[in-house]
């Protein structure tokens, strides 16, 4: 402060006197505006204009004046540049040709290799199962046909397995033996027949899911087959009017019931169609009044007799000359 003191003016210093006056005017400014800066270098409280009067706008100026902001914005768009000028490629995606640049055609493969991948997996797992089900469906019909065997077997000892009644005096002991043995074989072979009902069960469970699978297949395949019968209306009424078909030319209702197969009812139907139509041709045959036949010569003779006549009135038109003869022949000429 004393070097700066006894600097002389305009040296680029403060003098003794110039300082008070700064830190007098410092100390008006801080009761009219609390905000103030102070010069770092010379130690000096200098006045700076308030916060709240600069506007976003020039606090952005000042930002981009140290060159931060600006170089954010010329990273961005040096980034947006690179990416619009990749090289696009042409793909086809749903019948269409597209354009994707590289990095959207890596990812899609990337994502085409993780679906490919995992549908493999899928395909593999689901043929696991196929053949885990095709063992226990061959496990379980050997079981079911082992069964059979099983009780005829069991029911070929009964006889020899029975107590002795003579035992019951003699040897009650023994006999009880026999009884208890007898009892057992007796609940073995229930447990059989009991094991025979529930496979039986089974069996009939599994052949009902199959008949309702096909039948929903063959119903779909017959819609196809027969677009009419997507309406249900008309395929219920064309329906009834099989039965009643099916049964004038001999089928019996439950036949008509175990129809399942699409292409056996579509024949059906063409069928009942045809003869409807044969029967309607026959009925408008027989309607329609047959056409009428001129007898032999007749027209021979029509057309000479309407030329004698025509001749007949010209001679007389050329005899007479009135106007009352000649309009039989204009009537003949442009009546035709």
């Amino acid at each position: 402060m004393e070097a700066q003191a006894t600097n002389p003016e305009g040296s680029g210093g403060l003098s003794l006197r110039e300082a008070a006056t700064a830190f007098d005017a410092l100390a008006r400014e801080e009761q009219e505006a609390p905000t103030e800066s102070q010069d770092a270098d010379n130690g000096v409280a200098t006045p700076e204009e308030p916060v709240s009067d600069l506007q976003p706008e020039e606090l952005t100026e000042e930002v981009t004046e140290d060159g931060f902001a600006a170089d954010v914005e010329d990273i961005q768009v040096e980034g947006v540049e690179e990416a619009d000028n990749q090289d696009l490629y042409t793909v086809r995606v749903a019948g269409k040709e597209v354009e994707v640049p590289l990095h959207e055609l890596i990812a899609g493969y990337s994502r085409t290799g993780d679906y490919l991948q995992k549908t493999q997996g899928v395909a593999e797992q689901r043929k696991q199962i196929e053949a885990l089900h095709t063992q226990l469906e061959t496990e379980r019909n050997e079981y079911t046909q082992v069964l059979p065997q099983i009780h005829q077997v069991l029911n070929g000892f009964v006889d020899a397995m029975r107590p002795d009644p003579s035992l019951m005096k003699a040897n009650p002991g023994l006999y009880l033996e026999q009884k208890e043995a007898f009892e057992l074989h007796q609940n073995k072979i229930q447990a059989v027949q009991a094991e025979q009902a529930r496979m039986a069960q089974i069996s009939q469970a599994q052949f009902d899911q199959q008949q309702r699978t096909r039948l929903a297949d063959e119903q779909q395949r017959l819609v196809q087959t027969v677009p009419n019968w997507a309406d249900p209306e008309v395929m219920r009424r064309e329906q009834q009017e099989l039965v009643e078909y099916g049964s004038s030319i001999g089928y019996a209702p439950e036949e008509l019931g175990n129809v399942i197969d699409h292409r056996a009812v579509a024949t059906l139907r063409k069928a009942m169609l045809y003869d409807r139509a044969r029967a309607q041709g026959k009925q408008r045959a027989k309607a329609a009044p047959p056409p009428k036949t001129a007898k032999p010569g007749t027209a021979g003779q029509t057309g000479s007799t309407q030329s004698k006549r025509e001749k007949q009135q010209w001679d007389k038109l050329r005899s007479t000359g009135k106007p009352a003869d000649a309009a039989p022949l204009f009537e003949a000429v442009f009546g035709q």
